[in-house]
């Protein structure tokens, strides 16, 4: 099983305040939803609060330990899903987040579709990984959203 993790930060690694993502980039969304489209998707409680339903066209995986979400397929842990989406055959999951569950993605993820924005704004939950671990495979031209006007850059990681 390939897994990869798809994330978008700002200039300080800032992912998310307050429960809320930190940019809504429309190119972004639709990336999101092209790359992560037929497979499977990992998720933290605070993240599919945040999403308020499961993703269509898409395997949910939700790790809580309390809360139980109707159309994904709960579990306990990190390591739960990971063993889950084993024996359901899944071929590429895509950690989603939150920071918790990228931390623990990172010591195993194949790959990493970053999103990288060129502003910085508050924030209270943050992404970044070891670039020793990981090679730059692909990168975008910059681009500018004129709606929020703020530039930013897709990039793909490989692990080394």
């Amino acid at each position: 099983m390939k897994i990869s993790i798809i994330a978008c930060t700002d200039l300080g690694n800032g992912l998310g305040y307050q429960g809320k993502l930190l940019y809504k980039i429309k190119d972004d969304l639709k990336q999101f939803r092209s790359l992560t489209e037929g497979k499977a998707v990992l998720m933290g409680r605070k993240t599919h609060e945040e999403i308020k339903r499961p993703l269509t066209g898409r395997l949910n995986f939700v790790v809580s330990s309390s809360s139980k979400f109707k159309g994904c397929i709960n579990v306990r842990s990190f390591q739960e899903a990971i063993d889950k989406a084993k024996t359901l055959d899944v071929k590429h999951l895509f950690i989603i987040g939150g920071a918790g569950i990228y931390r623990e993605a990172l010591k195993i993820a194949d790959s990493i579709y970053l999103t990288k924005v060129y502003h910085k704004k508050e924030a209270d939950r943050h992404f970044g990984f070891d670039q020793t671990e990981f090679k730059l495979k692909k990168q975008s031209e910059k681009k500018y959203d004129k709606r929020l006007n703020l530039y930013y850059q897709f990039f793909q990681y490989v692990r080394e």
